[in-house]
């Protein structure tokens, strides 16, 4: 039985997400709230200080997106393709993406394919299938 995602320590909290990094899983769960980002400066900052977060080791993360407003405006992907990729596509050599509709799971497939990333990224509707595919690969190299 894999752990439930709430073990871990939380390395990062802001009004917006929660970052918990399992150590002995080099699991790193990105966890998205309700709260809307009021502006792109503000999801820029937010993405700025993901980058620097210390997640040791990790070789994967789940970003769990399931509370998230959607904003699909080419102004916001704008924004995450540039300051998002650093912390979610280039430093996780295996990504998966925990969304709530069949629209979310196409829209954040999009975003990997437009970020040259989807080879190594997975969109999933539920938690366990995503946390098994993600731990499946033992270490990532």
């Amino acid at each position: 039985m894999l752990p439930a995602m709430s073990e871990g320590r939380v390395v990062r909290e802001d009004p917006y997400c929660l970052v918990r990094w399992e150590p002995t899983l080099r699991l790193v769960t990105f966890v998205r709230n309700a709260t809307r980002i009021p502006d792109l400066e503000t999801g820029k900052r937010m993405f700025a200080a993901l980058a620097s977060v210390d997640v040791g080791d990790a070789d994967r993360i789940l970003s769990d997106l399931r509370e998230a407003p959607g904003n699909n405006t080419p102004e916001w992907e704008n924004a995450f393709d540039q300051a998002g990729r650093r912390f979610f596509f280039e430093r996780f050599p295996r990504r998966a993406a925990l969304v709530r509709t069949l629209a979310g799971k196409l829209q954040v497939e999009r975003i990997a394919r437009a970020s040259r990333s989807s080879e190594s990224f997975r969109a999933f509707l539920d938690e366990a299938e995503a946390r098994t595919w993600l731990l499946a690969f033992g270490s990532v190299p």
